[in-house]
Parts: structure tokens; sequence; C-alpha cells
């Protein structure tokens, strides 16, 4: 009885210590890019964790590289921001608006179809339900 004490709790001790992996990293980029964007507008694919370091007790740097598919164009988003603004949905318009410029900024006026090739390190934080992106947690 007490050996299977020590192993639940060595077991679960384990689990809430876990890194990150590269499921984990596909699904928080996923939802990253559709907060900012909204649903399908980005696909990443072909994610591969290239490193990751402990950052504290509750926080985690990891390197990936991965495939970011864009599956609206540029325009076609600019549209849509457009829309919002004219129905008198400001904030809505103005966040996804700066989401906008920064793709812009970082990768040009994109099309459907096209793959640009990405390789970041991001910072990340254990929350209750799991690993999620540093900026989402930080103070205003």
């Amino acid at each position: 009885m007490r050996r299977a004490l020590w192993l639940a709790l060595a077991l679960l001790l384990g689990a809430c210590s876990q890194a990150p992996d590269a499921g984990d990293m596909q699904q928080i980029l996923s939802r990253h890019y559709q907060r900012l964007l909204g649903d399908d507008t980005v696909l990443v694919r072909n994610l591969e964790k290239v490193d990751g370091k402990a950052d504290g007790d509750n926080g985690y740097l990891v390197d990936v590289r991965y495939d970011l598919v864009f599956l609206k164009d540029f325009e076609d988003l600019a549209g849509q921001t457009e829309n919002k603004a004219r129905q008198g949905q400001w904030l809505g318009a103005l966040d996804q608006g700066l989401s906008l410029w920064q793709l812009q900024l970082q990768f040009g006026n994109f099309h459907s179809g096209d793959v640009v090739k990405v390789e970041h390190r991001y910072e990340l934080v254990k929350t209750d339900k799991g690993w999620d992106l540093a900026e989402n947690w930080s103070k205003p």
C-alpha cells in the first residue's frame, strides 16, 4: 500500500513539472493566432521543438520552428477589419487592425496559400490549465 502511494505521488509530481512538448506548442500557437486573427486565418504546421529550458518554477523558454500557412489574403483580413469599424465594433477593429499591422510588418502583404518558415523563442508560463504564452499573462 505504501509503495503504491509513493508511486502515485511520484507520477503526480512528474506530470506537474513536465516540460511542454511539440504538441503543446502546436496548441498554444494555434490558440494564439486564432485569438489575434480569428478562426481559419492561419495554420501552424510542421512544428518542431528545437530546444527548451526551465525558467524558474513556473516558466519555460522554448525554441521552435514551424510553417505558418496563410489561409486568407492580407487584403481580405483588412476588409474584415474595415467592416467591423463600419459596424461600430471599434475595439474589435482596433485590436484586429493592430494584429494585422504586426503581421504585415513581419510577413508583408501575404496571400492565401503562402507558407512562411518561422523560427522563434517563446516564453511560457504554467497556468492552472497548462502552459500558455507569457505575454497573455503579463500585467497591463
